[in-house]
């Protein structure tokens, strides 16, 4: 489909195999403080996903405009900040 991906990765042990990963179409930055994230979200159309990835995973998914929207700020204001690997 080549939709363009943008992952936010913390408390990376490996940044090699992280840049090995990258593709023309998966690009990933590094947030340096080293605290475990323990949930993935993702954002997409209207819809922001929760998914827990420690133990007893549990997932959400919010539609709504505005929580969306809401989020991809968020998301690209950090992103902005970090610099590509």
């Amino acid at each position: 489909l080549g939709v363009k991906k943008h992952i936010i990765a913390t408390n990376v042990k490996d940044i090699t195999a992280l840049k090995a990963s990258q593709d023309d179409i998966t690009e990933i930055r590094i947030l340096v403080d080293n605290s475990p994230l323990g949930t993935a979200v993702e954002i997409y159309d209207k819809r922001v996903s929760f998914i827990t990835i420690q133990t007893n995973q549990i997932g959400i998914i919010l539609e709504d405009e505005s929580i969306a929207s809401t989020h991809r700020i968020l998301f690209d204001a950090l992103w902005n900040m970090l610099p590509p690997l």
